[in-house]
């Protein structure tokens, strides 16, 4: 039983370090596009913690920076549930499609009825595609991550895409 606790904790641990790097990338992802868009930085971690928790910092200033702690303790701490799912029998690659859908569409839920966004379904596919394209940036990343630590094979012998790969 506690070697079973034990590879979950380490797992989920390697999970956290991966998720670390997904926020990068995302982080890295979503400043490039708000380049290009002329978009301004997002306060949706802050205000998401604001609706939740109660906290809300008392400046614009405060307020970014406080976004930017929440988006990057979230995106760190989502490395978990990586680590969670790489304890369970879930086989790569449906673990980190898993991981995605549960990264990407949760806040689509959770969100709205919140009242901090409007619903995907008012974005316009400009917007959908760009929060889906940075979010499989952060899963991606964290998958990548993921195999690296663990030295885990994305394609065992013992998935549907291996035997795709290997029939060839």
């Amino acid at each position: 039983m506690f070697k079973s606790i034990g590879r979950t904790a380490s797992r989920m641990g390697i999970g956290i370090v991966a998720g670390a790097a997904g926020t990068a990338a995302l982080t890295l992802v979503q400043k490039i596009e708000m380049k290009i868009t002329g978009r301004d930085s997002s306060t949706t971690p802050a205000d998401t913690v604001d609706e939740v928790m109660g906290i809300a910092p008392d400046d614009d200033q405060k307020r970014e920076r406080f976004s930017n702690l929440a988006h990057w303790g979230y995106g760190t701490a989502l490395g978990a549930v990586r680590g969670l799912l790489g304890s369970t029998p879930l086989k790569s690659p449906i673990a980190d499609v898993a991981f995605f859908a549960g990264v990407w569409g949760a806040p689509m839920i959770y969100l709205p009825a919140l009242d901090i966004t409007s619903p995907p379904t008012e974005w316009g596919l400009k917007q959908v595609a760009i929060d889906m394209g940075h979010h499989l940036v952060y899963a991606g990343t964290v998958a990548g991550i993921w195999y690296l630590l663990t030295k885990e094979s994305p394609v065992s012998e013992d998935t549907w895409l291996s035997r795709l790969r290997f029939a060839a």
